[in-house]
């Protein structure tokens, strides 16, 4: 079994302090909330689809987490501007 991460309950910090959060505790599943009556504090879903770069930016983020929580390797802090640790 494993756990998940709901982004919106940490609504409270950026999106690579939730991914820093969840990686740090081992957890490499995040439902990653943004939009309808869950705040658009980590992403908006409408400006990812309308522009590529920023959404390949994203995906590297989400595609790091599962990379990052199944190596021993002691936690890193996300790059902001790279998408990349």
């Amino acid at each position: 079994m494993e756990i998940a991460l709901l982004s919106a309950s940490m609504l409270d910090r950026s999106w690579e302090e939730t991914l820093d959060a969840a990686s740090k505790h081992g957890i490499r599943l995040i439902e990653a909330c943004a939009g309808g009556h869950i705040p658009k504090v980590h992403y908006d879903p409408v400006q990812l689809a309308a522009n590529d770069s920023a959404l390949a930016a994203f995906r590297r983020t989400l595609e790091l987490l599962v990379f990052l929580s199944r190596e021993p390797a002691a936690p890193q802090s996300f790059d902001r501007a790279s998408g990349s640790r």
